[in-house]
């Protein structure tokens, strides 16, 4: 998971299909800990809550221009770092955990 959000913040793949793999991610994580799993989606939902606002600003700009990727106001792309960075603290304190 950590190479995907990886391939996200290199501009590879689209916040969509980001959202995609952390859903998954979520839904067969086994044995992990309520309070990890509650943390988890808490970050998920602020990447659901930023994705759909720049959904709604940027739906003119893309059918203008066809862009393929979304494009992020700047508080919206801080709001994507910060919870990518607390994902990947989430995914290594449970890969550690694992180990």
């Amino acid at each position: 998971m950590l190479g995907t959000i990886h391939r996200y913040e290199q501009g590879q793949i689209k916040l969509d299909t980001l959202l995609n793999n952390l859903e998954a991610l979520s839904q067969c994580v086994e044995d992990a800990p309520e309070d990890w799993l509650a943390a988890l989606q808490a970050e998920m939902g602020t990447l659901n809550q930023t994705y759909a606002a720049a959904c709604i600003h940027d739906e003119g700009s893309r059918k203008a221009g066809g862009k393929q990727m979304l494009e992020l106001t700047s508080e919206e792309y801080e709001n994507v770092c910060e919870a990518l960075t607390k994902i990947k603290d989430l995914i290594s304190a449970q890969t550690d955990r694992a180990d």
